[in-house]
């Protein structure tokens, strides 16, 4: 658009290095409360003509009590309001865009594999639980992909870092050096509700609910569209 886009994002998010990856080069408007959430949308929405506004109530309300629990419930009734209040505060001239960049499955506390019989093979863990990347001890790749589909097969969709490449995942023609070195020796995308911890981050097997890997249920997401009502 030639035009920097203004992202309407929590406060404490504007200044993590996830943040600057992904939406590097945007126009940060940071909300500390819901209302504040609404009402910079509908000031945004008078003077430009894309407006990215990112709310983490459901995603994080999912994450720690899972799918199936009254908060969860709770949560997307109050999502269902807010939406309802972003309508309310902007003009029939503007349209609202609902979607998701993910969904989640429900793996519980009992879902969480260790690698641990791995780790002969493993200098270092990266990804999401359900999508974890493995990286390889010098010379060690053909030894972990092997063992990887021998120890966790019935579990995860097992691939190397080759396999990914070649099948097209990362777009068309071959990543960079440094983009492919990023993509682990092997990956392990769970299947069903498992998920597996990285020995680093102990507190992330305390998710009830993971995301970020090959299922419906975390693939499928919701495009929804209105225009505002004031």
């Amino acid at each position: 658009m030639g035009r920097e886009v203004p992202v309407v994002t929590k406060s404490e998010f504007r200044s993590t290095g996830f943040t600057r990856a992904h939406l590097g080069g945007a126009r940060l408007e940071g909300w500390s409360t819901v209302a504040v959430l609404v009402e910079q949308c509908a000031r945004l929405a008078l003077t430009d003509p894309l407006v990215y506004a990112y709310y983490p109530g459901v995603d994080a309300v999912a994450h720690e009590y899972g799918l199936n629990d009254d908060r969860y419930f709770a949560e997307l009734r109050f999502a269902d309001r807010l939406v309802g209040w972003i309508l309310e505060s902007l003009p029939s001239s503007s349209a609202l865009l609902i979607t998701a960049d993910h969904g989640q499955v429900e793996v519980g506390r009992d879902g969480w594999l260790e690698t641990g019989s791995l780790a002969k093979y493993i200098e270092l863990q990266a990804g999401e639980g359900r999508f974890r990347h493995l990286y390889a001890k010098q010379g060690a790749a053909a030894d972990l992909a092997g063992a990887a589909r021998a120890e966790f097969g019935d579990q995860a969709w097992v691939f190397t870092r080759s396999e990914l490449i070649n099948d097209g995942w990362f777009g068309e023609g071959r990543p960079t050096p440094s983009a492919g070195r990023r993509i682990g020796d092997v990956v392990l995308a769970a299947k069903d509700r498992w998920a597996f911890t990285d020995p680093s981050l102990r507190r992330e097997a305390q998710l009830i609910s993971a995301h970020g890997s090959l299922t419906e249920a975390e693939m499928f997401v919701p495009l929804l569209g209105a225009r505002g009502v004031r």
